[in-house]
């Protein structure tokens, strides 16, 4: 997504972004600025963000009744880039912490549960076609995050398409722990055949899409900066998805079968909790 602020306004977020990038410190900044609060960050693979938010907003244009939350990035010209702060947010990680280790009992916390669970359901789909159709990676509990209505929603979309971390468990098509089915209350619950449903709807529309998806791809493998998109087939790329919307059903509960509760999952969750003591 585009920012969306006055020209004015992202004239002075770019040379805030500049003022720091001159002090050389290059760990993320929490920033308050007058025309709201950024974090500012110098990243290597910051191209692969900026086409993630790209192929993001347009999934949110074809797909208007699945729920995309998305986060405002800007390029500052000498390097780095400034990413709006989703207000009343917390890492799946930070959640978990703070209500030993435990998503349950965090959003029961809040003061309707069930409306932020269904929250939850709906956002989980949007979740899963954004990490299917990015190929995303490096999907440990602080790159998830929840906002203050509930949703759950990735950042840090580096690692996408070619761009693969040395390690290699993460195969499943996203991310599903059984602790998400259960946030839901099970398999016969509303909240799960709500996201199933809206699931099936979603990739049956994104079917529907493909050339125009494909045709976006096919643009931008011509920028030589992209390179998570260096030797990436189209072709096979294409096979990850049905042909027509007959067979989207079978394919869907295909995708939750091969996701839910992963051993690829939680080998990569208790890598990240050994290593950067990180919660599962």
């Amino acid at each position: 997504m585009v920012f969306k602020g006055s020209p004015k306004v992202i004239r002075s977020i770019v040379s805030e972004g500049s003022k720091f990038l001159k002090t050389k410190n290059r760990a993320p900044l929490l920033l308050n600025l007058e025309f709201g609060r950024f974090i500012f960050k110098v990243d290597n693979l910051l191209q692969n963000e900026l086409l993630a938010r790209d192929i993001t907003h347009f999934l949110s244009i074809k797909l208007p009744f699945v729920k995309f939350v998305s986060f405002d990035i800007v390029p500052v010209p000498e390097g780095g880039a400034l990413y709006e702060f989703v207000e009343n947010s917390d890492t799946v990680s930070d959640a978990k912490k703070k209500f030993d280790g435990s998503l349950k009992l965090y959003y029961k916390g809040w003061p309707n549960e069930q409306h932020y669970l269904r929250a939850f359901s709906e956002s989980l789909v949007g979740f899963a076609i954004q990490q299917y159709v990015l190929q995303l990676k490096d999907r440990h509990n602080e790159n998830l995050m929840i906002d203050g209505h509930g949703h759950l929603f990735h950042i840090d979309l580096s690692y996408i398409f070619n761009c693969k971390l040395p390690w290699g468990m993460e195969t499943v098509p996203f991310k599903l722990p059984k602790e998400y089915i259960e946030l839901m209350g099970g398999f016969d619950s509303d909240n799960f055949q709500l996201f199933e449903t809206l699931l099936v709807n979603g990739f049956s529309v994104l079917v529907a899409n493909m050339d125009a998806l494909l045709l976006k791809l096919e643009i931008f493998q011509r920028m030589p900066e992209l390179h998570c998109l260096e030797g990436f087939s189209l072709d096979k790329y294409r096979k990850l998805f049905p042909v027509n919307g007959e067979e989207v059903r079978k394919f869907v509960e295909r995708l939750i079968s091969d996701s839910y509760d992963s051993w690829r999952t939680r080998k990569y969750d208790s890598f990240q909790f050994k290593v950067n003591g990180i919660l599962p």
